[in-house]
């Protein structure tokens, strides 16, 4: 009955494997894909500095030595996000986005304050 408790948890688990991105992921962690060792994750990474970032899954088999069969071995664990510079990119937009915000607000609600009899006679 443990066997089988054992079994069924590690058939469980093994549905919810780690996703990579392999518009991030490092030689290491591009390691941990099927069928990919250090010289093809060193492959992977020079294509993507050479070309830029993947903008889908299947680009994956652009890479010299990656076909349809390692695609396919490994489709449900690659995905394709933001380039890290992207990624960044967008991060100062928002954060410029929301200080921008911020002093529209503050400069409408001074303009909106009307003046204070003592103010206006200062002026």
């Amino acid at each position: 009955m443990v066997t089988l408790l054992i079994g069924l948890a590690g058939t469980l688990w093994a549905g919810d494997v780690e996703k990579i991105d392999i518009n991030t992921a490092t030689v290491k962690e591009l390691m941990q894909l099927n069928q990919i060792g250090e010289v093809k994750a060193k492959a992977i990474v020079a294509y993507r500095e050479k070309n830029g970032a993947f903008k889908t899954p299947a680009d994956f088999t652009n890479v010299s030595g990656i076909g349809p069969k390692i695609f396919a071995a490994n489709k449900d664990r690659i995905i394709v996000g933001k380039a890290i510079g992207e990624a960044a990119k967008s991060k100062v937009s928002e954060k410029a986005a929301k200080t921008s915000s911020k002093a529209t607000d503050k400069a409408a609600k001074t303009i909106a304050t009307p003046l204070k009899k003592e103010d206006a006679k200062k002026q």
